[in-house]
């Protein structure tokens, strides 16, 4: 999940009363915000159901409260900024009843949270996460070459119910860039049985231009042969 994906899935759930989470680490709040209302959303209009949590702003301060607040956490050793957050992120769990929750990032949250054992510090962090007893999305930073595309795909994403959570449902063609760009051969097989039973619906030019745009940002030169091979015989010119 990039970062208007996941704020999507939190905004149409917060329309209709389910309550989130939006952890930002890097970004401001404000400016997220502002970035969000470009996409056509109104976060004032559900502000009540769906705060934004800024971590990266007051660090100094934000350390010297943490060090108070020690004892809302599972280690008394625990580093200023991780108890910090779990202090913050329990205690709008209890009181405010989130139900989805966001992180933004992970890659900012490592570095702010100044993991030194990565694998261990991580493996408690989920551990902890997981004892919220909510739906959490980690986001991970998004690859050089790829801004916009989830802007574009979010765009001709439809939303759905299920289970009673309205998601955004990513469009066929945009799935298999997205399979394609992935590359492993479970990736490239979804891609292919995707195409076998919606090939004749989809706008293949426009999977090959975005594909053709990804190979000049990323330096490669794969991305159409893939597409390519998972086209059948006489499919190649839809």
């Amino acid at each position: 999940m990039k970062s208007s994906v996941a704020y999507s899935i939190l905004y149409h759930n917060a329309q209709k009363g389910i309550r989130g989470l939006y952890v930002t680490v890097e970004q401001d709040a404000a400016a997220f915000l502002s970035q969000m209302a470009t996409l056509g959303l109104k976060p004032a209009l559900v502000s009540d159901h769906l705060p934004v949590l800024d971590l990266g702003r007051g660090r100094e301060l934000h350390e010297k409260l943490a060090k108070k607040l020690k004892d809302w956490t599972r280690s008394p050793v625990e580093r200023p900024m991780t108890a910090l957050l779990k202090a913050k992120v329990s205690q709008l769990r209890r009181e405010f009843g989130f139900e989805l929750l966001v992180i933004d990032s992970w890659t900012a949250l490592i570095l702010l949270l100044e993991f030194e054992d990565l694998r261990r510090e991580t493996f408690d962090l989920f551990e902890w996460l997981r004892s919220l007893g909510c739906t959490t999305f980690v986001i991970a930073e998004e690859a050089e070459g790829e801004e916009g595309l989830e802007e574009e795909f979010l765009e001709r994403a439809r939303a759905v119910d299920v289970g009673g959570a309205i998601v955004p449902l990513i469009d066929a063609g945009d799935l298999i860039i997205a399979k394609i760009l992935a590359g492993r051969p479970k990736d490239l097989e979804d891609a292919r049985g995707l195409w076998g039973l919606r090939g004749r619906d989809l706008d293949a030019d426009r999977i090959r231009r975005t594909l053709e745009l990804l190979e000049e940002a990323l330096s490669q030169s794969d991305l159409l042969t893939s597409f390519e091979s998972i086209q059948g015989p006489g499919t190649r010119e839809n």
